[in-house]
């Protein structure tokens, strides 16, 4: 049973809770409101919502949609459905002793109950009150606040039985960084684990999708093929209904979703490994999250991620992206490609030795969305004052070999080796790092990476092998590098480290160990 929001008190404290409530631009677009003798969120739920008055400047309805839906919260029966227990307990959503520890009633805290009576008392709850969560990766407030139709059953059922098959955002980007960072230090699986050395390999990912997702299946195949595994590399089996061996699906959520992936019978994708390549918060993450729980098998090309992962139950392991022999990120010195030499003006690529006789100052590649349009409008001025690569163009959708706006890894590498700084700007709210830009792109090819601060990792370190900073001071680090003896300094103190780790690892492979 549950018991129906009904005071004003509730209402009020439901939309300051929620974050589409904006007091003082509700107060600065509506002046009335300072003299009406209510709290502005008080006037909204009382007058405002009811005569059409916006919740904050970039208001869409969802704060009076919320409203509505926790004035009649989902009744819950007192047997929860037995199905739905067992589902969101295999979702890795629900935390038992985490919800003991933070969320649970008096009769249940400090004992050990079983989990699916745990899950009936935070069902139950939450629909009175959002502000209790099932675990430290989902908010149902949140997940409430973007999707208010979910009300209609209960946030965390609805995300369990629609919200990632739907592609919905699930995990909000700051809950996954603390879980992530937590979780860092945790031991992965190896991939010899994971994998039966007596049968063949078979890598696949989408002929359509992302042009990069093919490279790093192509790369995965020379990896497992250097360690004595037999592999090959396609888009397809060719007869999956029979097929004997192992099988590496590369990003998940274009193969399984779009691609032939889709039609494979579940006892094959149950088999298979699956290798992520998305950021948690992102909805392509939400689309692969079900493959991965599917066979609790993954591999990951970012060590922190990976970590996640393990620490979710999902045997992992970690694929670091590197310059290997015979893979396509081994990348020889070559002229830059026809088509991107003659769509774009590129400085004469001269390969010094010194970081300083870099003819680039700065290189920045990365897809356009507001965040970074924003952030590079701001690093206007000094961008304007040096030699900038800047690299940033709209994408609706996979970017495919031969798009006019793809840069290709060949040509990126080339002017990688010609650039002073590579230059981070995340593409949300997440510190994720991005293996492949930050240290692939970046430090391999002897730039000094500046970057938004990252999720912390085992292998490179802030502050030793490259350099972070808050958004809003990067314009000036970035001229502090550049233009001065102290910041030179700097970069020469962060490119000898990256140096010697270079030389220490002879075996690229055993990063991954």
């Amino acid at each position: 049973m549950s018991i129906a929001m009904t005071t004003l008190a509730d209402k009020v404290r439901l939309l300051l809770n929620s974050g589409l409530f904006d007091e003082r631009w509700y107060v600065e677009r509506y002046p009335d409101v300072a003299h009406c003798g209510m709290s502005p969120a008080e006037h909204f739920v009382r007058v405002g919502q009811h005569i059409g008055r916006k919740a904050s400047r970039d208001a869409d309805g969802r704060a009076s949609e919320f409203l509505v839906a926790y004035r009649e919260p989902p009744a819950i029966d007192a047997q929860v459905d037995p199905g739905l227990c067992q589902r969101i307990a295999s979702s890795g959503l629900f935390d038992d002793a985490w919800y003991v520890k933070h969320h649970a009633s008096d009769t249940l805290a400090g004992q050990s109950a079983p989990v699916p009576e745990l899950i009936a008392d935070y069902l139950r709850r939450s629909a009175q009150d959002p502000s209790i969560d099932p675990g430290p990766l989902f908010s149902t407030l949140q997940y409430a606040k973007f999707h208010p139709d979910s009300r209609k059953t209960a946030p965390l059922a609805h995300a369990v039985d629609h919200g990632f098959a739907e592609g919905r955002a699930i995990f909000d980007a700051n809950r996954v960084d603390a879980f992530l960072a937590e979780n860092c230090e945790i031991s992965l699986t190896s991939i010899d684990a994971l994998l039966d050395l007596s049968l063949p390999v078979h890598v696949v990912h989408w002929a359509d999708g992302n042009f990069f997702f093919s490279e790093i299946a192509a790369y995965l195949k020379a990896a497992l093929g250097r360690a004595g595994y037999s592999v090959t590399c396609d888009t397809d089996l060719a007869k999956p209904e029979s097929f004997k061996g192992n099988i590496v699906i590369v990003a998940p959520h274009e193969f399984c979703v779009h691609g032939p992936g889709k039609k494979w019978r579940e006892p094959l994708l149950r088999q298979a490994i699956y290798l992520n390549t998305e950021q948690w918060h992102t909805s392509w993450f939400s689309l692969a999250y079900k493959f991965l729980k599917l066979s609790n098998k993954a591999i990951d090309m970012n060590p922190a991620s990976a970590a996640g992962l393990q620490a979710l139950g999902i045997e992992t392991a970690f694929l670091p992206l590197l310059p290997m022999a015979g893979s396509p990120f081994e990348v020889s010195r070559a002229p830059l490609s026809d088509g991107f030499a003659k769509a774009r003006y590129i400085e004469k690529l001269t390969y010094p030795e010194m970081l300083a006789q870099r003819p680039y100052d700065v290189l920045f590649v990365g897809a356009s969305n507001p965040r970074r349009e924003k952030a590079l409008a701001t690093l206007a001025p000094v961008l304007a004052d040096h030699e900038a690569f800047i690299h940033c163009p709209r994408f609706d959708g996979p970017v495919r070999q031969g798009d006019p706006d793809m840069l290709a890894t060949g040509d990126l590498v080339q002017i990688a080796r010609n650039a002073k700084i590579l230059l981070n700007i995340h593409q949300g709210e997440s510190r994720y790092f991005e293996w492949h830009r930050l240290f692939l792109f970046g430090i391999v090819e002897g730039c000094v990476v500046l970057t938004e601060p990252c999720i912390p990792n085992r292998y490179v370190e802030a502050g030793e092998h490259f350099l972070e900073c808050r958004l809003q001071d990067m314009p000036e680090r970035l001229r502090w590098l550049l233009e001065t003896p102290e910041g030179q300094a700097e970069m020469g103190r962060i490119r000898n480290n990256c140096d010697q780790l270079r030389a220490r690892t002879s075996d690229w492979s055993r990063l991954a160990a």
